[in-house]
């Protein structure tokens, strides 16, 4: 059974974990002011940009999935994902096998492309 003594116990330890975890988003918040001054008082400091802007929201580097890459419609369960290449699944594969598009890499039966050359494809198809 709990005692009125023994919720006051783990109050007062909820109580000492929230002073503790509101300390640490002080320190962090003041470390996070600090970053812009740094920028400020230095204007030749160069912050390193990532290589290439994600794609649809896909990662830099990586493998993606053909749904990925030609989108899906919403079922089953899953969302709706926006294809990068908006073609069929039918014109991928034939683009693949005719060598226009890139090969897949497989693992077991599960078909995956490079990202890198899905990123290298489609600058090759914006005028």
């Amino acid at each position: 059974m709990n005692t009125p003594e023994d919720v006051l116990d783990v109050l007062s330890d909820l109580g000492t974990a929230l002073v503790a975890f509101g300390t640490a988003l002080q320190q962090a918040g003041t470390r996070l002011q600090a970053i812009p001054r740094v920028m400020a008082s230095n204007p030749q400091a160069t912050v390193p940009l990532p290589t290439a802007p994600p794609v649809s929201g896909m990662p830099t580097e990586g493998y993606v999935r053909i749904w990925n890459i030609i989108g899906r419609r919403a079922a089953k369960g899953h969302s709706s994902v926006p294809g990068m290449i908006p073609v069929s699944r039918a014109t991928w594969y034939a683009g693949v096998k005719s060598g226009r598009f890139p090969k897949p890499i497989k693992h077991g039966r599960v078909a995956m492309w490079r990202m890198e050359d899905i990123r290298a494809l489609i600058s090759q198809l914006e005028p």
